[in-house]
Parts: C-alpha cells; structure tokens; sequence
C-alpha cells in the first residue's frame, strides 16, 4: 500500500509504501497538529514494520475453527512529518477478519485527541481483540453464514510511545 501527502495545490510532497502484499486495508488515517501522519487498518503480515515501543510488538496467531479461517491483526502506524521514518507502529489483536468469508475486520477510522492519544474504530470477528478497562469485556460475535455479520464494533485509545520518551 502507499500513502501520499498531497500540498494544496495538487503536488506530491511525499509518498511511502508501507507494509506488503498482505496489509488488508488502510481505512484511519488522521495528523496531528506537527503533521505526522496516523494510520489505521489490518494486515496479514507478520514481517509487517513496528516501531517506538510498540503494545504488540509480534503478530497475534490466525486460527482455524469449524473450517472458517480467522486471520488477521489490527495496526496504528504513524509516520513522522516527512515520511523518511516511523514514529511508532504496532499491531492490535489477533483474529480480526474471517477468510473467504467477505468479512474483514481491524481498524476502520482513527483520530487525534486533543491530548496526543490516538482514537481507533473497527470492527473484529472472534474473540482476538484486546479489551482492557472495557465497558464490553467480552466478544458477543454474531452469525457465520451471509451476510456474515458476525462482528463486534471495537473502539480503544492509544498513547503511542517512541523508544527515546521510554529512555
């Protein structure tokens, strides 16, 4: 996938890809006031680019459960203003999205806070979702055969931390 940063009047101030064949979807992109840019989706790749300190630093399983494939983790990646680095990166989750099934979960819309959290939303497939302080602390799922809405709506927030504010 790629991502640009377009001046307003039209030309291409940077362009970077991010991640392989397997990212599934970038659907949250937002920037912060320094103009580092926050990007949100889900990927199959388990090579896929973690940066700062990340809260899940490796790729969370798939699974495979009555013939239906559950695949896929969440991510928030942000790029710094000039797109030459990544200020942190990291995958959410496990499970967000079933194969085959036309059911594709992760992260579908993000935010910037006033105070410099990250504000994510999605929607996730199987109980691989992270919850923690949650009004809804377990997965209630839904039904696998068409649509295939067999999904819960996730909503979390983020501080993201770069490895120098950690030393």
């Amino acid at each position: 996938l790629a991502i640009c940063k377009i001046g307003p009047d039209g030309s291409l101030l940077a362009c970077s890809y991010l991640g392989k064949d397997a990212v599934k979807n970038i659907e949250g992109i937002s920037v912060d006031g320094a103009g580092d840019v926050y990007v949100t989706g889900a990927t199959r790749d388990p090579d896929f680019p973690t940066a700062g300190v990340p809260f899940q630093p490796a790729y969370g399983p798939d699974r495979e459960a009555g013939g239906i494939t559950y695949e896929g983790n969440g991510f928030l990646t942000v790029i710094a203003a000039d797109f030459k680095s990544l200020r942190y990166s990291t995958f959410v989750g496990a499970e967000c999205s079933m194969q085959d099934k036309n059911a594709y979960g992760g992260f579908h819309a993000s935010a910037v806070a006033p105070d410099g959290s990250v504000i994510a939303a999605g929607s996730w497939h199987s109980a691989g979702f992270p919850t923690r302080n949650a009004f809804q602390g377990s997965y209630s799922g839904g039904p696998l055969e068409p649509p295939y809405a067999a999904s819960d709506a996730v909503l979390c927030r983020f501080v993201p931390r770069s490895a120098a504010k950690e030393q």
